[in-house]
């Protein structure tokens, strides 16, 4: 009975040395696959991508997107599919339903995200023409922007870094680092232990607003 005992109290103590429960893990959870998610969803950001068909050429193209559009929380980039896939101005016509006009005769991609900025410009009051949204997705991705300023935090010394794991949830006896290309956090693993690493090939909306792909890498120990 007393070893019993001895075995239960043994157990216990291994979870907390790997769990925190007052903290938003899930009791059971590995904590390398809480802080792999945990990572990646703070750096990922969500783009809806509208395809449009213009009705008649030669006249301002018009589009209510069903989105409320405001500086910092929701943007668009407009891009032209014809020739080198230029990005187009545009005008908010109406920011709280998201109607906008553009001038091309081509198909385009309106990309919208809280990631981008939102550039209103005056076109003239030539006619418009409703165009036709022919289709909707939204799609995840790691934002560049994202990746850097949770780099910088980390970064930024020693009682920001434990901020920072108490944000995320994680036990004091845990540490991490990441890596997204050449955004890289400073801390190291001591030499001797054994370090978890995750690495996933992932796409990435990068500060100039363009797509690429490359590798979130998470490091825990």
């Amino acid at each position: 009975m007393i070893l019993s005992v001895i075995l239960f109290i043994g157990a216990v103590g291994v979870a907390f040395f790997f769990f925190d429960p007052a903290s938003s893990y899930k009791f059971g959870e590995p904590s390398y696959n809480y802080i792999v998610n945990a990572i990646e969803y703070n750096i990922t950001t969500n783009v809806t991508i509208f395809g449009i068909l213009p009705k008649e050429k030669g006249k301002q193209n018009a589009a209510t997107l069903g989105i409320e559009l405001e500086e910092g929380k929701m943007g668009l980039i407009i891009i032209d599919s014809g020739g080198n896939g230029d990005k187009i101005d545009y005008d908010v016509v109406q920011a709280n339903i998201g109607k906008i006009k553009w001038k091309s005769d081509n198909f385009v991609f309106i990309h919208a995200s809280d990631d981008f900025p939102l550039n209103d410009n005056t076109l003239g009051n030539d006619p418009e023409v409703e165009a036709t949204i022919v289709s909707v997705y939204t799609k995840k991705v790691i934002s560049e922007k994202r990746a850097k300023a949770l780099e910088a935090d980390y970064d930024r010394g020693y009682n920001n870094y434990n901020i920072l794991k108490r944000f995320f949830g994680i036990s004091d006896n845990v540490n991490f680092g990441f890596s997204l290309d050449t955004i890289e956090t400073d801390t190291k693993p001591p030499n001797g232990l054994n370090v978890y690493s995750n690495l996933k090939r992932v796409e990435i909306l990068k500060e100039d607003n363009t797509f690429g792909f490359g590798t979130l890498s998470v490091r825990i120990w």
